[in-house]
């Protein structure tokens, strides 16, 4: 097993709304550069009013040790604002899992938890990323 030092790579995760019983999967890059985190997500689409099968997603955030906090905003391009939502989570010693909490405070507000597994430590250009690259997912 390989022990990893920061959050970059890919992660699969999956998060639940604590007002109902929804469970959504989703696939999530991190930049994680001295404690930054950046990153795109890719998860279906179980809200937004656009015809999109999947929504994108970029986070942004820092990390202190284990514990990281960051937002994470829906892309515009899809022609809806639904706000930021904030992710504040624990990654385990081997930087393997995480886990946490979210929450949306716009009203009505959302909260729920949050689960990540590594996936690969691969990291990408900025091109590789805008161009080349397609993020998994993981249903």
């Amino acid at each position: 097993m390989t022990d990893y030092q920061d959050m970059s790579g890919i992660w699969h995760g999956e998060f639940q709304c604590d007002d109902d019983d929804r469970s959504v999967s989703f696939t999530v890059w991190f930049q994680d550069m001295e404690s930054n985190l950046l990153g795109n997500s890719l998860e279906p689409n179980t809200f937004a009013p656009c015809a999109a099968d999947e929504l994108s997603a970029e986070f942004s955030g820092e990390r202190n040790g284990l514990s990281f906090r960051a937002s994470k905003i829906y892309t515009s391009e899809l022609g809806f604002q639904n706000g930021t939502l904030i992710y504040d989570g624990r990654v385990s010693l081997d930087f393997s899992t995480a886990s946490g909490t979210w929450s949306f405070p716009k009203s009505p507000p959302q909260t729920g938890t949050f689960q990540l597994t590594r996936a690969s430590n691969k990291q990408f250009s900025e091109e590789e990323r805008r161009f080349s690259v397609n993020i998994p997912f993981v249903q």
